[in-house]
């Protein structure tokens, strides 16, 4: 399946691993939809106007090339449509989740192939009378970057969407993009395999000046475990600065998420692999401030190999999925709160592969008190759940 070729983290070896004992709160998941098998709904939601989330599928729909769902709460429960199915002249294969336009009826999104190849597109939904069409903005060729993995970004100070793919470009090691809203395309970055990184698979962020983007590679840099990176922008003429390579042990290796900034110029994230206990660290940076890991998983309860990290900026509160660990080796959601000294974790559920889900590889969403997301596996139908989580 196409979507597993974005999703590295699936390759970790599975080892035996140290117990733990850790903070669990009790269990209050509540299933929203049971998914049915083989559509892979594992990108998350994007939350949208009052009780309504969208995301996407990689594969189902009417032509099992993947379809982009409403999720709704009705007076009735969830209620789970397709707004649309993507067909062989469309993009195809949704490869990460979705990015709101600047109106409640646009959505953006990229996948691993497009109406002439497999090199991946960027699309837009639009709706129209309440009939969402489809436009593909952009199709790669593989110079221009290949495999789009990770969510737009969208800049409402510029109107630009920016995003990354994980291959291509002049040394196979992905690529920077910049899009607007009518498909004009520039290439801004390309990366070269050498300590500048390579593979951005990780969302961008933006600074608060919307001049510099800020992001993270998988592989590359010093030790080729991956690296924080800034991309500023002089004139239309865009350079990149390294703020760090990790070591690939006590800091990390392999970085999957990176939050938005906070009031203090962090950013939150997670590498997936080593660390003390060999199963993945969160670790905060900045642009001018040194990269600290500040929670190392031990390899048990705590949960195992971090894939996705939520920032709540309200309150500074990390909240964050794994795909192993906890009670059954199936995956946690976690809570992180700074107590002013350190980072205590809290173990808000853990996933046992069965009715209530497993392998949630993106993060969560927090909207009105509560946390929703995706895992991708388990459920009644064996084909993963949307869930809601009371934090």
């Amino acid at each position: 399946m196409r979507w597993e070729r974005s999703l590295r983290a699936l390759a970790i070896a599975k080892g035996s691993m140290l117990l733990a004992s850790q903070p669990v709160a009790a269990s209050s998941e509540t299933i929203l939809y049971n998914f049915p098998a083989d559509v892979n709904p594992g990108f998350g939601l994007l939350p949208g106007k009052a009780n309504t989330f969208y995301g996407p599928t990689t594969d189902g729909g009417s032509e099992n090339l993947g379809s982009i769902y409403q999720l709704k709460q009705t007076k009735d429960g969830w209620k789970k449509k397709d707004i649309y199915s993507f067909g062989s002249n469309d993009a195809h294969y949704p490869s990460a989740g979705l990015t709101q336009g600047a109106t409640s009826g646009v959505l953006y999104g990229v996948t691993s192939s497009g109406p002439n190849g497999d090199y991946g597109a960027i699309f837009s939904l639009t709706k129209e009378k309440n009939i969402w069409r489809e436009t593909v903005l952009h199709e790669f060729d593989g110079s221009d970057g290949e495999l789009p993995g990770a969510v737009l970004l969208r800049s409402s100070k510029i109107g630009y969407l920016y995003g990354s793919t994980e291959m291509g470009g002049d040394s196979n090691c992905g690529t920077l993009f910049q899009i607007d809203g009518s498909g004009t395309f520039s290439r801004i970055f390309s990366f070269d395999s050498s300590d500048q990184g390579c593979n951005p698979s990780v969302p961008l962020q933006q600074d608060s000046s919307a001049k510099n983007l800020i992001g993270a590679t998988s592989h590359g840099g010093a030790s080729n475990v991956g690296t924080i990176y800034r991309l500023a922008d002089s004139g239309g003429t865009w350079s990149e600065t390294v703020l760090h390579s990790l070591d690939g042990g006590s800091e990390g290796a392999y970085p999957s998420d990176l939050t938005p900034k906070d009031k203090s110029g962090l950013y939150y994230g997670v590498a997936q692999m080593n660390g003390f206990y060999n199963s993945g660290v969160v670790f905060q940076v900045g642009e001018n401030i040194p990269y600290k890991v500040i929670y190392s998983f031990k390899g048990g309860s705590d949960g195992v190999h971090p894939l996705g990290l939520y920032l709540d900026a309200s309150t500074g509160v990390l909240y964050g999925t794994t795909l192993l660990g906890g009670s059954q080796n199936k995956g946690t959601v976690f809570k992180l709160v700074f107590d002013g000294t350190q980072w205590n974790e809290t173990i808000l559920h853990s996933f046992t592969g069965g009715a209530d889900g497993g392998s949630a590889i993106r993060r969560p969403v927090y909207k009105s008190g509560f946390l929703y997301g995706t895992a991708g596996s388990g459920g009644q139908y064996g084909g993963g759940v949307a869930y809601q989580i009371t934090p």
